[in-house]
């Protein structure tokens, strides 16, 4: 009995979610239009041990044209030391030539803290420093130091049968006049049969110092078929 009770223990200290969500869209008559959207995560908890990954995609083609394009990946390690509270380190990549931005490459460390963690709902708070290597599609490079902050949070509504998710992620730098970026993504996701869903999201990108001619602000509303466990 001993033994089948701590390998119970040794179960409930692994946990494994995730999801994955597809949108698209095709027009065709006046005006000609494509939107493809892809994006995922997967979360992986041992203990005291925490991985995360993800990225995503989007491109919107108005009569042969790309208006809108971008490509995000990420990855986050978090190691616990208390109940609530925990140490991270951070790698991430952002594309969109559309607005000028070759690659935008950081990388980081911080300090987090779990404000819950139930199967209901989630809420998290992150802050630390950052170094980003920025490329232009003209090849201007740089190189810039800042902090980034960063919330995640998740919610089971309808009886757990849908689930509203809000991520943001901010980043702050150094440089005069100090630059600005702002990744947010708010959504709401419902149940269809077995574990796809439906979901509408709502992206909101924001550039304080945009390249050439191009707008500060991006915002998109995506819809989209997915998977989750």
């Amino acid at each position: 009995m001993l033994k089948k009770k701590n390998t119970d223990l040794k179960k409930e200290t692994k946990k494994t979610s995730g999801n994955f969500n597809i949108g698209g869209e095709i027009n065709t008559g006046n005006t000609q239009s494509k939107i493809f959207s892809f994006d995922g995560e997967l979360i992986l908890r041992i203990s005291n041990t925490r991985l995360t990954a993800g990225g995503s995609l989007y491109e919107k083609e108005v009569n042969k044209k790309i208006i809108s394009s971008y490509n995000r990946a990420y990855t986050k390690f978090d190691k616990f030391f208390s109940e609530k509270f925990y140490f991270l380190s951070n790698l991430s990549s952002f594309e969109d030539k559309v607005k000028g931005i070759k690659n935008r490459s950081n990388i980081g460390l911080g300090l987090g803290y779990q404000i819950f963690d139930f199967s209901q709902k989630s809420f998290s708070i992150e802050s630390g420093i950052i170094f980003t290597k920025k490329e232009d599609i003209q090849n201007f490079k740089q190189n810039l130091f800042g902090i980034r902050f960063s919330s995640k949070y998740n919610q089971k509504i309808f009886e757990k049968k849908a689930e509203i998710f809000n991520d943001n992620e901010f980043f702050l730098y150094s440089n005069s006049p100090a630059n600005r970026i702002l990744f947010s993504k708010t959504g709401l996701r419902f149940p269809l049969f077995l574990n796809l869903n439906a979901s509408t999201q709502l992206i909101y990108r924001f550039d304080n110092q945009p390249f050439l001619l191009r707008k500060k602000s991006d915002l998109s509303l995506i819809f989209s078929i997915g998977y989750s466990w």
